[in-house]
């Protein structure tokens, strides 16, 4: 689109932000052409409450032991405080999703993330 002309390039650019949360058929393709290689984890697993459980299984995925004397005391203690955080420190374009966009978005994905959370056998990935 923003090769067609300038005007159409934040068109393009929100309806990529939109396909890039349809994770299932990509995954789903990449599943099948790795089956054995791919591990997939949710940013807040990664960033939350519970990180070192999902830092181990990412070591224990890649056969490597987890480093010695490292800690997360330091960081936040939840994906949404970090997020929030970002949204506070943030660009000034930054700003908390509405209640209604949120609803909307959520609906909107709801099939996607059930497939997703079918293909790889976790709920978690419902995002409910």
């Amino acid at each position: 689109f923003e090769l067609i002309a300038s005007e159409y390039s934040d068109v393009f650019f929100h309806c990529d932000q939109i396909i890039r949360g349809i994770y299932h058929p990509f995954l789903a393709e990449w599943k099948a052409a790795f089956p054995r290689s791919l591990l997939v984890l949710r940013a807040e697993d990664l960033l939350g409450r519970e990180r070192e459980a999902a830092h181990a299984q990412v070591y224990s995925f890649l056969g490597l032991p987890p480093p010695s004397g490292t800690s997360s005391a330091q960081q936040p203690q939840s994906y949404a405080e970090t997020h929030r955080a970002s949204l506070q420190e943030g660009s000034p374009k930054a700003a908390p999703m509405r209640t209604e966009t949120r609803a909307k978005l959520s609906a909107f994905y709801a099939p996607y993330n059930a497939q997703l959370a079918g293909l790889l056998g976790e709920p978690a990935f419902r995002w409910e």
